[in-house]
Parts: C-alpha cells; sequence; structure tokens
C-alpha cells in the first residue's frame, strides 16, 4: 500500500508561486516555509503488478503550518466519523 497523501515542505523564495496559503490566504515571505500536499485514492488493482494502484486526488494544495495541521485533523477527524457511522458487516471488509 502506498502513502494516501503526498506531502512536501518547500522553503519559499522570491519567486511569485504560490506566494499565500491556499486556506487562510497569510501571505509567504522568502525564506519561510510551506506545506505542499495532495491526497490519492485507491483507483484499481494494476493488472500488470498484480497489485492495488493509486490515483492522484486533484491538485497540489499549499498551506502554512497552521493550516495544514487544521486539515489534516479535520480530515482525520472526518475518516473517524464515517468509519464508526458504518454498519459493522462493512467494517468487517476491511
Amino acid at each position: 500500500m502506498t502513502e494516501m497523501i503526498q506531502h512536501k515542505i518547500i522553503k519559499c523564495n522570491d519567486t511569485e508561486y504560490m506566494p499565500y496559503c491556499m486556506t487562510c490566504t497569510r501571505e509567504f515571505i522568502a525564506g519561510q516555509d510551506r506545506h505542499e500536499w495532495r491526497t490519492y485514492l485507491l483507483y484499481k488493482p494494476d493488472s500488470q503488478f498484480n497489485d492495488e494502484s493509486y490515483r492522484k486526488c486533484g491538485y497540489w494544495v499549499t498551506s502554512c503550518h497552521e493550516c495544514f495541521v487544521k486539515n489534516m485533523v479535520q480530515m482525520r477527524d472526518n475518516i473517524n466519523e464515517q468509519l464508526e457511522a458504518m454498519p459493522e458487516c462493512m467494517r468487517e471488509l476491511a
């Protein structure tokens, strides 16, 4: 199984590429770190390797430290809520 979240920390420089947090719109300054991340979803078995494959789910999200943590915690909480709401017969499939 592969990682479901691709994440990297980028040190900002003077370029104009994504100069602000996509959540709170805080502007990044040169030398400051920003988080870039995206999710992957299980797609279908790869017949060539007889293994599970994952597909990118959307575009890169750029966040400051605070918003990255908030997004991860909210995502975790939402996933846990969905798992708990599943009927037992569905949870057994995992």
